[in-house]
């Protein structure tokens, strides 16, 4: 079941699963403005309006750090928001604990971002549920042409990446025969000596990219 959504940030309506806060197709806020009607002997009375707000949201004064263009078979088509995004990146690197600050979807959001600065000809959100295994697709067309598929984890320090789950990813690889390398990124580690397990040491470092919170780190710092 779907209900009518509405904006907080740019006022757009939509329909939207109340259970899955997906980011505006317009703008990517992720607030709402909710209204609550009370009644008395079957007639309304009184209207709110509230403001909805997830806790985990990076603080409104930055806004949103990617926009949605348009919808594509895999998901939805963004580009960065510039100035946004800048500030997310150097708040991150003068306070590393600003990173409590960002969800997971935010995180898929910035990882997405900076296959846009870099110039990807199109980068690719895939919906929360439904993903088959990829967050982030970047395409690069023309000569030497790339996918890059990318499964990314915001995991809490001490919340190890298992062989098991980038062994997943290199299923997801294997089906998708279009895409030339996949990328998995975490905002904590890897398990010891998981890039020496048999199956996954074969796809390192052509077809297969492990990314750890410090790899990530450098990557968004040499992405300004």
């Amino acid at each position: 079941m779907k209900i009518m959504a509405k904006c907080a940030s740019c006022k757009t309506e939509f329909e939207e699963d109340p259970n899955e806060r997906m980011p505006c197709p317009k703008c990517g806020a992720t607030g709402r403005i909710v209204e609550l009607v009370a009644t008395a002997y079957g007639s309304s009375w009184a209207t709110a309006r509230l403001e909805v707000i997830p806790a985990n949201a990076v603080p409104l004064s930055f806004g949103a750090i990617v926009t949605y263009e348009r919808s594509v078979l895999e998901g939805q088509v963004i580009t960065l928001v510039e100035p946004v995004y800048r500030e997310v990146i150097r708040r991150l690197h003068s306070d590393p604990q600003f990173a409590v600050n960002i969800s997971p979807r935010q995180w898929e959001e910035i990882v997405a971002a900076v296959y846009d600065k870099a110039g990807f000809d199109e980068v690719i959100l895939t919906p929360r549920s439904s993903d088959l295994g990829r967050d982030v697709i970047a395409i690069k067309r023309g000569f030497g042409a790339v996918r890059f598929i990318e499964q990314v984890k915001a995991y809490n320090p001490g919340h190890v990446v298992k062989a098991d789950e980038v062994r997943a990813l290199l299923g997801v690889l294997s089906a998708d025969l279009n895409a030339t390398k996949a990328i998995f990124t975490t905002t904590s580690s890897f398990a010891p000596r998981l890039a020496e397990d048999a199956l996954i040491r074969q796809f390192l470092p052509y077809r297969l990219e492990l990314v750890d919170r410090d790899k990530l780190y450098e990557r968004l710092i040499r992405s300004l």
